[in-house]
């Protein structure tokens, strides 16, 4: 037919448009001899995000961007790891996407330890990138850390997987299912994770599923590789047009002068207004920051507090933008504080000897207020707003005092401290320079805060003659003296009253000093002079925080506390002013303030002043001697770990130590079998029991089974089980160490032997077939217990180790459903070693007793598994004031029964809590014969104990070498006990013996 009707093409989808949008502006970007490689990059990246992460285009933006990387130059190979860290994360805060490519070789290169989190936390920003997306599939394949403090790191990048599907990933994820795990907690955990991300969407990342990039693609790809062809050049940046270009240039320019002008004036404000307005402007929130900061600046300086929903805005806009802000320093300072929009506090160590570039950086004009153990930091003429500076030693002290004067930034420092004498302490030569000097180089000093670290340093006064006998000690208007107060009162932690009086005679000898303030006491004191110098007219005294430690004090004690520690010496002062934190405002109020008024007139002190929310002097306000010396001692141990790597990045520069390697031990594969089992007839049975031992903590007859085994026992960090006669048949031992490392066990219903071993393993042995059935390392510590129960989905173990952290392990059924790889279905942390774990055979309730004598119930358990298990941990009302070792629960689990090494029973009620010590009962190992009966194991005598009438009565008696622990079969009326050197099987009914295990010493 002639009038054919015309057959329309169907609408190209959005994604379909996107995506060729994207490559003809990328074809583009690289046509023409002005190449835009930035972007063009730009442009693939965002095509092969709208095909669906099409892996041909995955390979078009690593292409262009190895080829751009031609021009780019890498971090040098040969600097040392410190150095080469340091280099690796100054380039990641800058770094563009075109470069981003010369980061991802370094990202794995050790030692580690911690530096790959900050790596990773660099990278991660940029997960939606198929370069970082092959490096993640990188560190699936093989990875590169495996500790428990990197399981987070995992968790995030396994995140950014899902988040970001790239089918190329999925290959690397079975490649790794099909690989055999290491021996290490870590790797059941890891393959859980690979197999959620394949079934979360990954798995469904076909090539069906994205959208063909087309012919496109091809040209794009014939492009590339005709740039690889030619010569490399430098990239160049995306540009708009040239109007809008040069006014950005200006716009950027004179940003940068007010920058200028705030760093070579920072006393002004007029500088950081302007500055602020402009990048408010802009939409830049640097400029709400600082509008905000100095609003709030003068506010408090009227007197009045910020609103809060201000000061949220403030601190929200600092935790979001504080490492842009501060740049290279970031790399360097462990502390920093910004006021009126910039940084005026630091405290700044350096780790390697490349970060010493961040020297050169304008910011630390702005800074007030330093700490730092670098001399050539100190006198940077750059510091031109610093007031204080401390955080260095004694040697360092002498150099400052000792130094050629014309320092501008030392000129203007009015404050040291704190300075810790006893680190680098000077030699009597170094006492000798500073007395002669002249002070010109610290001509504004006048507060110098010495805070001792060593706890055998007492601060006396003749110790700092030296330095106060100096020219500049003669100028020094304040001092304040931190110290241990263990340093000069011994175990009992009290200074010396003569300490504290010789500080008050000392002040007649240095008449400039008009404020004395020591922290050597539970309430640090001030020594103050009165206004004619005559001597020392205010003595001030600091009421801790009673939120503290040191604050909670009844008021006999506050007032016992405080007539003890001025009795000695009240009479050197007119007046007594307590001042008082503005936290705590209250803790005078009421009957308190009468009642110290009372005990220190009756001292002798004329008048009492008490005065809250006292304004912290140029140190901060003052601290009780040892929380003092704590922070100070953290800190202290932070710059000697400084300079140990500072130290070791000197020495790798100069080629003198080479640069240590990562080194992954050789770990067993999970497959392996950790248990061996050694076959034994009578002679070999006697010959390994009697090896040396002091401990037999398991007995456990197993259920019934094909072969003659009836009883094991747990002797020494070994299994050694015993048939129906006490012949010794076998033994188990944890194949990995030479030594016994075996340290609980346990049997379930179904013929399973479940031992934990001291490295934290847990490994399971089927009794009834004599092979092993798969293993799994979650602990960090020893397992110290062990105990199954039946659960909805088959057997379900719990182990604790020595931590407190508590595992619950679905098993399965076992045989050939046991899983290879075992995995916990849920764990508490108690944060307390737990000793034994009692279960209740009728609910499923689990117990587990501390070794701080509390007992704690876990309940639920017998639900794993299952949707509506409902979990629950919680601690049991009271406690043993003894150490538990041992709980069992009652076989109608009405009550239980907890013993200590002291022989004294609690009794503890499932729901209640502890209830009291059982009288008349003084027990020793022990287990129930029904739910009101005993069997006590003590002394080599078999004790039957009634719980109700507390009478109890000796009914068998068993050899001394087997006296250390009793168990109980009712199914087959035996009772076994076991030491260290024997084994015995006694009737339950008629109590006679049936079987003896006693083999000789050799």
């Amino acid at each position: 037919m002639a009038n054919k009707a015309q057959v329309e093409p169907a609408p190209e989808s959005a994604p379909a448009a996107t995506l060729r949008e994207a490559l003809e502006a990328a074809l583009e970007a690289l046509a023409g001899p002005e190449l835009d490689r930035a972007a063009a990059l730009d442009h693939l990246l965002r095509a092969w995000r709208a095909s669906g992460r099409h892996p041909e285009l995955a390979e078009l933006v690593e292409a262009l961007s190895d080829e751009a990387l031609r021009a780019v130059d890498g971090i040098p190979e040969g600097l040392g790891n410190d150095d080469f860290h340091a280099t690796w994360l100054a380039r990641a805060r800058t770094i563009t996407p075109l470069e981003l490519g010369a980061l991802l070789p370094g990202m794995l290169r050790g030692p580690l330890g911690k530096a790959i989190r900050a790596r990773f936390d660099r990278l991660v920003v940029h997960a939606d990138d198929p370069r970082v997306l092959r490096t993640f599939g990188e560190m699936i394949t093989e990875p590169p850390v495996m500790s428990q403090s990197n399981f987070p790191l995992w968790t995030q990048l396994f995140a950014a997987v899902e988040a970001h599907p790239d089918p190329r990933l999925v290959p690397v994820l079975w490649a790794r299912l099909d690989r055999p795990p290491g021996r290490s907690q870590f790797w059941p955990l890891f393959y859980q994770r690979c197999l959620q991300t394949l079934r979360r969407g990954l798995g469904e990342a076909g090539l069906d599923s994205l959208t063909p990039p087309g012919e496109l693609a091809g040209a794009l790809g014939a492009r590339i590789a005709e740039l690889w062809a030619a010569a490399p050049a430098k990239a160049t940046t995306h540009d708009s047009g040239p109007d809008e270009g040069a006014r950005s240039r200006q716009r950027a320019a004179r940003v940068e002068l007010l920058f200028a002008a705030v760093h070579a004036e920072p006393e002004r404000a007029e500088h950081r207004m302007v500055l602020a307005d402009l990048l408010a402007a802009e939409g830049d929130p640097r400029g709400e920051f600082i509008q905000l900061q100095l609003t709030h600046a003068r506010a408090r300086a009227a007197g009045r507090e910020p609103s809060p929903a201000s000061l949220a805005r403030e601190a929200r806009l600092l935790a979001e933008h504080r490492d842009a802000w501060l740049g290279p320093l970031i790399e360097v300072l462990e502390e920093a504080v910004f006021s009126e929009g910039f940084l005026t506090r630091a405290r700044a160590y350096f780790a390697a000897e490349t970060q010493r570039g961040v020297l050169a950086s304008p910011q630390w004009s702005t800074v007030r207020s330093l700490e730092t153990d670098d001399l050539a930091l100190l006198g940077d003429p750059r510091l031109r707003a610093l007031e204080r500076a401390g955080g260095f030693g004694g040697a360092a002290l002498v150099g400052l005092i000792c130094g050629q004067p014309g320092d501008a930034a030392l000129a203007r420092c009015a404050t040291l401290g704190p300075v810790d004498l006893g680190a680098d302490e000077p030699s009597e030569a170094d006492r000798v320079r500073v007395r002669e000097a002249s002070g010109a180089r610290l001509p504004a000093l006048r507060q110098l805060w010495i805070a001792h670290v060593d706890r055998n340093t007492a601060p006396t006064p003749g110790g700092y003659a030296w330095l106060l006998d100096s020219a500049l000690g003669r100028r020094l208007e304040l001092l304040r003296i931190s110290a241990h107060p263990w340093a000069q009162g011994g175990a009992r932690g009290r200074a010396s009253d003569g300490l504290l009086e010789g500080w008050v005679r000392a002040l007649e000898r240095w008449p400039a000093l008009r404020r004395l303030e020591l922290e050597l006491r539970r309430w640090p004191m001030a020594l103050v002079r009165g206004g004619g110098g005559a001597g020392p007219r205010r003595l001030e005294v600091t009421l801790s925080d009673p939120r503290t430690p040191q604050g909670r004090a009844s008021k006999r004690e506050l007032v016992e506390g405080l007539s003890r520690q001025l009795r000695p010496f009240l009479a050197h002062f007119d007046h007594v002013e307590l001042r008082v934190p503005e936290s705590s405002a209250g803790v005078l109020g009421g009957s308190r303030e009468p009642a110290l008024r009372e005990a220190l007139t009756a001292l002798g002190c004329t008048t009492l002043r008490v005065q809250v929310g006292a304004e912290p002097g140029p140190f901060g306000p003052s601290m009780p001697a040892f929380p003092r010396w704590q922070a100070r001692w953290r800190e202290a141990e932070a710059r000697q770990r400084f300079r140990r790597r500072l130290a070791r990045s000197r020495r790798e520069l100069a080629g003198e130590v080479r640069p240590r390697a990562l080194a992954r031990p050789a770990v067993p594969e999970l497959g392996a079998a950790v248990l061996r089992h050694t076959a034994l007839d009578a002679a070999e049975a006697a010959a390994e029991f009697v090896r040396p031992s002091y401990d037999c903590p398991g007995l456990a007859f197993t259920p019934p089974l094909a072969n003659d085994v009836v009883l094991l026992a747990h002797l020494g960090g070994r299994v050694f089980a015993f048939d129906a006669q006490l012949r010794g048949r076998w033994l188990l031992e944890y194949a990995p160490n030479e030594w016994p490392s075996l340290s609980a066990m346990t049997i379930d219903a179904r013929a399973r032997l479940w031992l934990g071993t001291v490295d934290g393993a847990v490994a399971a042995w089927d009794l009834a077939t004599g092979r092993e059935l798969g293993w799994a390392r979650f602990h960090a510590g020893a397992v110290s217990a062990l105990a199954t129960l039946e659960g909805a989905h088959g057997v379900v173990l719990v182990s604790v180790d020595e931590k407190g952290i508590v595992h619950a392990w679905p098993t399965g059924m076992g045989g050939a459903e046991f899983p290879a790889s075992l995995l916990p279905g849920h764990s508490w942390n108690l944060r307390l070693a737990v000793s034994s774990l009692a279960v209740d055979p009728g609910t499923g309730v689990v117990f587990a007793a501390t070794r701080s004598g509390e007992l704690h119930r876990l309940s639920g358990l017998d639900r794993l598994g299952a949707a509506s298990a409902a979990l629950e941990h919680r601690r049991l009302p009271g406690q043993m004031w003894r150490n538990v070792v041992e709980v069992r629960c009652a076989p109608n689990g009405d009550h239980l029964l907890a013993t200590t090494p002291r022989d004294v029973a609690g009794l503890w009620d499932p729901e209640a809590g502890y209830l009291g010590e059982v009288p008349q009962l003084r027990p020793g190992p022990l287990t129930w014969l029904d739910h009101e009966r005993l069997l006590l194991l003590r002394h080599g005598r078999l004790c039957v104990h009634d719980t109700a009438s507390g009478e109890g009565s000796e009914v068998a008696r068993v050899s001394e070498q087997a006296a250390m622990v009793v168990a109980l079969d009712r199914g087959r009326d035996l009772v076994a006990t076991a030491g260290p050197t024997g084994v015995t099987l006694t009737s339950a009914t008629g109590w006679e013996l049936l079987a003896s295990f006693l083999p000789e010493p050799n």
